[in-house]
């Protein structure tokens, strides 16, 4: 919509009509003009700024247009229920699409957006977002599915790519709702967001593992089941390990850990079966990337995501004992990676503690090089509390490294250059 236009449409439009059918349906059409249109340029190219160059002008007046108008009284148009929130749900979705920093919002818009979205909570007295999409209208559907339900066609198949907009404000919508309202949610955005995953662009998988993940870790394992079968979306995920795009790599992590979560045997309990499980193959995929990776950026991102294993996992993972130990002392090796590298350790040793008798040495070794080599001085304090983890669990008769000695020939070995 060209400037001109929209400032014919602004001017003819008035905030008292005698007609409140005509005044609502006017209202509406014009937030569905602000929002983003569609845009084919990624058929070619990745999007740009400049390809939604129009987009903030126009959202702005909008956005304007609109809170005058719902500042003014409009609540008492509740009454014609079809219109006025279908009204409603058109301000909703406009305000999703500028919920954040993106190619086609500014700073403006997403002030204006949030001023605007306060209002509507105001209006129907809600609290937050999450309490107005629970609310039903007056045919007892819920304001969310209806909402997810206008925008639904434009995340089809065959068209979802063209509407960036639309899958930001999807992602928005479900990031609002938490347990245990997300089950009557579920069997609409779950599809959606397996979809946006499928893409081949990394960005668009981060979006679809995000979406997936918040959607698992809100419902029972019961209401996940009556969507979608646990094994299924650990085969959905499981190729995905074998990208190397450093983006991707934490949030599928998060996302596998909330499918072994809901699974039967959940890798975190001390009571579980100990045999080979779902997250032994998946450390079997990602323990050899960590070992032959040389970029430092993917290093950096995979030894951040090992940290969110080891967190998670508990003595399973002593069958990987020397390979994790490997890891660690490699990580350890490099500025970039050395504090969450024995961070990593750290955590290994609490869940692995009745097994560290057997690596002692090992471990001995790597706290003692990071404590002379590093100049970091957080990663020198979780070295001296690896130190101390040892103390307690080894007989007393064993040589442990002396932190006092190491710091003093550190000092020494300082003042000598």
């Amino acid at each position: 919509m060209d400037d001109i236009t929209l400032q014919s449409q602004l001017a003819n439009f008035s905030s008292v009509s005698a007609n409140v059918d005509e005044y609502l349906s006017k209202l509406q059409k014009l937030v569905i003009q602000a929002f983003v249109p569609e845009n084919k340029t990624i058929e070619s190219r990745p999007f740009e700024r400049e390809d939604f160059s129009t987009t903030p002008a126009v959202a702005k007046q909008i956005f304007k247009t609109l809170q005058l108008a719902l500042s003014s009284g409009i609540e008492e148009y509740q009454k014609y229920d079809d219109l006025f929130h279908k009204l409603i749900y058109s301000s909703v979705i406009l305000c999703g699409e500028h919920s954040g920093f993106f190619l086609w919002t500014d700073k403006e818009c997403c002030e204006l957006s949030q001023t605007v979205l306060a209002t509507i909570l105001k209006i129907f007295q809600c609290i937050n977002v999450e309490y107005f999409l629970i609310k039903m209208d007056s045919k007892k559907k819920y304001h969310g599915n209806n909402i997810l339900s206008e925008i639904l066609p434009k995340l089809s198949k065959d068209s979802w790519k063209y509407h960036p907009a639309s899958v930001q404000c999807f992602s928005w919508l479900i990031h609002q709702i938490k347990l245990p309202n997300m089950k009557y949610f579920i069997p609409i955005s779950l599809p959606i967001s397996l979809k946006i995953m499928d893409d081949f662009e990394i960005s668009s998988k981060v979006i679809g593992l995000n979406c997936l993940r918040h959607l698992i870790a809100n419902v029972s394992k019961a209401e996940l089941h009556w969507n979608i079968q646990i094994e299924v979306l650990q085969n959905i995920l499981k190729p995905l390990f074998y990208y190397r795009e450093s983006e991707l790599i934490l949030p599928l992590i998060k996302c596998t850990i909330e499918v072994v979560d809901k699974s039967n045997l959940r890798f975190k309990d001390a009571g579980v079966d100990l045999m080979w499980s779902y997250f032994d193959e998946i450390l079997s995929i990602i323990l050899p990337m960590m070992e032959y990776e040389q970029d430092m950026l993917r290093r950096y991102s995979y030894i951040k995501s090992f940290c969110v294993i080891l967190e998670y996992g508990n003595l399973a993972l002593g069958r990987w004992s020397q390979r994790i130990l490997q890891i660690v002392e490699d990580y350890a090796k490099v500025p970039m990676t050395e504090l969450d590298a024995i961070t990593a350790l750290n955590l290994f040793i609490k869940k692995c503690w009745p097994l560290i008798i057997h690596h002692w040495k090992y471990v001995n070794l790597i706290s003692g090089k990071i404590l002379y080599q590093s100049e970091n001085d957080l990663a020198i304090s979780e070295s001296k509390i690896t130190l101390k983890m040892l103390k307690e669990l080894l007989p007393k008769e064993e040589n442990l490294i002396d932190i006092e000695c190491i710091e003093a020939k550190r000092l020494e070995t300082k003042q000598n250059l």
